[in-house]
């Protein structure tokens, strides 16, 4: 059900008709949105696919006048070349109490917060 409620969310990269990476905009509240399930499949990372997903959502993201992006990734270096920075969870309570309590791992979440902001 999760699936159908989320599924214009996504976008998807195609090379040669073969879907090689897909990402997801998730709008949390009105100014702050989440990048959701970033993957792209093994053969093809290295060739900058993430980086243009990510984009295209932080793109996205401003023409719906959203202020602010974070996403939770074990991959926080990767945001921080795309200008995300570092931040602590608990600035994201609406992530936090609407989705993470629902995780196994909760509350001793190992992924890292970055998050951007807007102009």
């Amino acid at each position: 059900n999760e699936l159908y409620e989320t599924l214009r969310d996504f976008v998807i990269c195609e090379v040669d008709g073969t879907v090689c990476g897909v990402c997801s905009l998730h709008i949390m509240w009105e100014d702050l949105a989440e990048i959701r399930s970033l993957a792209v499949e093994r053969r093809f990372q290295g060739r900058g696919i993430g980086r243009h997903l990510v984009k295209h959502c932080i793109k996205e993201a401003r023409e719906l006048g959203i202020k602010r992006i974070f996403a939770l990734t074990y991959h926080p270096e990767f945001f921080r070349k795309l200008g995300f920075y570092d931040t602590d969870k608990a600035t994201l309570p609406q992530k936090i109490w609407g989705d993470c309590v629902r995780c196994p791992r909760f509350p001793e979440c190992d992924e890292n917060a970055v998050v951007i902001t807007l102009s």
